[in-house]
């Protein structure tokens, strides 16, 4: 599957060194080696608090492969439930969205939810020509990739 982007991003409250670490950890062990992979925003949150935008941007084709590789291992049998919902994840620009769990994955648990305290996954799918239908087939083949 061709990708032009792979965003993963939280956001931090607490400015938390843990959120950090375990974002970090949703990487392939290569690219947690990688200087300066996280990138952090802030923002002006309700009653003017702070929030820590926490952000991975993953771009060149070597690192976006691992990462595809390394995101189906790290899915398991949650795999099947992206499949089953493949249509709604993925919007008209080609982004298929994945939302995991934050406190879940505090405790290496992958849990996919659809709103809360989450890790955000976006991946931006390369077709041509263009077409939705096109990223669907492709991002079906992934999910189905590795005799799963």
């Amino acid at each position: 599957m061709d990708v032009r982007e792979i965003a993963i991003s939280a956001f931090d409250k607490e400015n938390s060194e843990e959120l950090k670490e375990r974002l970090i950890a949703l990487l392939p062990e290569e690219l947690q080696k990688k200087e300066n992979i996280l990138k952090q925003e802030q923002a002006q949150g309700f009653n003017e608090k702070t929030i820590n935008i926490l952000n991975i941007s993953l771009t060149k084709k070597r690192e976006t492969r691992l990462m595809l590789d390394h995101l189906l291992e790290l899915l398991g049998s949650s795999r099947l439930q992206l499949e089953r919902e493949l249509d709604s994840r993925l919007d008209d620009e080609l982004n298929f969205f994945i939302r995991l769990d934050k406190d879940a994955w505090r405790h290496d648990e992958v849990k996919i939810v659809e709103h809360g305290n989450c890790i955000h996954i976006k991946i931006g799918i390369i077709t041509y020509p263009r077409k939705r239908e096109e990223a669907l087939v492709q991002l079906a083949s992934w999910l189905e990739a590795k005799g799963f």
